[in-house]
């Protein structure tokens, strides 16, 4: 492991490095860049497993790391159909992970479960939906003209 290894030092010297500094030293970088520690780690969380399409989204100020984290634990095809989507299209893919999560977390028979399982689906197919119509204008095509009368948000959002 490279955290039981002795970490050179400028003289040559060898510094015993215990994991506890690893947590120090997000902490510090998170005060240095006067960020909040849980924020340094959604960045980790998107240089491990975003997209190339979806860091240049955050790069670009078209969605938050918060959202990029999130959208970042989606399979990779649906992180770029996503992107293509624009900032709608990844704040949806956002919901639709932390419905997953809290489905997830939520039991299975109670009513909040039932509900939050309902959302999930809403939020699935609200995504799908996005995703085609992002393929239909990429092919040149319109969506119909119904998709343009729908509202920008469900009341249950």
């Amino acid at each position: 492991k490279a955290a039981d290894k002795p970490a050179p030092q400028a003289d040559g010297a060898a510094v015993e490095t215990a994991p506890e500094e690893a947590l120090s030293s997000r902490e510090s970088i998170a005060k240095a860049a006067r960020i909040s520690s849980a924020t340094v780690t959604q960045i980790e969380k998107i240089q491990k497993s975003a997209t190339p399409e979806l860091v240049a989204a955050v790069k670009a100020g078209t969605i938050t790391i918060n959202t990029a984290a999130t959208v970042a634990s989606l399979p990779e095809q649906e992180q770029v159909a996503a992107v293509a989507g624009g900032k709608k299209e990844l704040q949806q893919a956002a919901r639709q992970v932390r419905a997953a999560k809290a489905v997830a977390r939520a039991e299975p028979e109670s009513p909040e479960g039932v509900i939050a399982r309902l959302k999930q689906t809403v939020a699935e197919l609200t995504a799908e939906n996005a995703a085609l119509k992002a393929q239909l204008v990429a092919l040149g095509a319109t969506p119909v003209a119904a998709a343009a009368a729908e509202p920008e948000s469900a009341p249950w959002n």
